[in-house]
């Protein structure tokens, strides 16, 4: 790909989820039955923190919405090399667990790999 982009590009997909329903899509493309995720309710996630994410150095506060605009993104790479929809991306890694090569996408190794 040549082009004079430059910056910072969030390479994420068009669909936006909360992380709830996220992990409920994750969970049932890949097999698993819907109820292997469940409902926390922020007020009680910082109960959970305390006892353990905050033990374990893991105390930051994540926003609500974590969404992020991909839209340099999508001026800058052709179509073929997007992100899929998610989906699609993890029935993908689910039959190329090992990372195969992307349809359409190129990838160079370094020598000696």
């Amino acid at each position: 790909m040549d082009s004079d982009a430059a910056g910072t590009f969030h390479v994420v997909g068009e669909e936006s989820f909360s992380r709830f329903n996220f992990a409920q899509r994750v969970a049932v493309t890949l097999g698993f039955k819907d109820t292997a995720t469940r409902v926390i309710k922020r007020t009680d996630l910082k109960t959970m923190r305390d006892q353990t994410f905050e033990a374990r150095g893991f105390a930051a506060e994540r926003p609500k919405n974590l969404a992020l605009a991909a839209d340099k993104l999508k001026e800058t790479l052709p179509e073929r090399m997007r992100p899929k929809p998610l989906r699609e991306a993890l029935l993908h890694w689910k039959t190329n667990p090992r990372g195969a090569r992307c349809p359409g996408i190129g990838v160079r190794r370094a020598e000696g790999e």
